[in-house]
């Protein structure tokens, strides 16, 4: 009788140690996924605050580089705001591209220059913090900042202005 109480009570033992066994082990996958789903999640919000960044820049790039010709870049202050202002003349009418910092956003406005326009009406292009530009000789110096405080600086060479 005794050698079977404590085959028993070996038995148990054994299948009580399985068991915490097989709970630890959960314990261990729950949280190595949990920090793997913490590290995605910081992984996805920095791409996504670097996609804004460049799109920003790229943005003001692009529209620089494509107003490169014989068109005009100036900064002036409209609305007690600093805007990049760039002309051109489609079929011998005067318009401008209007590109500032309004209400947390880089925005843009096309227009024909001799009309009064409300920069709160702009399209935003971008969620920014903010957008500084200036003009050196042929040089367009602007830097924007992100959403997290990081400012990104680039400057681009107008040629056609040389």
């Amino acid at each position: 009788m005794n050698e079977k109480y404590i085959s028993k009570k070996n038995h148990s033992l054994s299948a009580v140690f399985l068991f915490s066994l097989i709970i630890i082990f959960a314990l261990f996958v729950f949280l190595v996924a949990m920090l793997g789903m913490r590290s995605y999640h910081k992984v996805v919000e920095n791409a996504d605050q670097s996609y804004q960044a460049r799109s920003s820049i790229l943005y003001v790039v692009n529209k620089l580089r494509s107003m490169d010709k014989e068109y005009t870049v100036a900064i002036e202050a409209r609305d007690g705001i600093e805007v990049l202002v760039l002309k051109e003349t489609i079929d011998n009418e005067s318009y401008e591209t209007l590109i500032y910092y309004e209400q947390g956003a880089l925005r843009e406005i096309f227009k024909k220059t001799d009309t009064d326009t409300d920069l709160s009406l702009g399209d935003e292009v971008v969620a920014v913090n903010d957008f500084t530009v200036k003009i050196i000789g042929d040089m367009v110096y602007f830097s924007i900042t992100d959403l997290n405080g990081k400012s990104y600086e680039t400057h681009v060479l107008m040629q056609s202005q040389q």
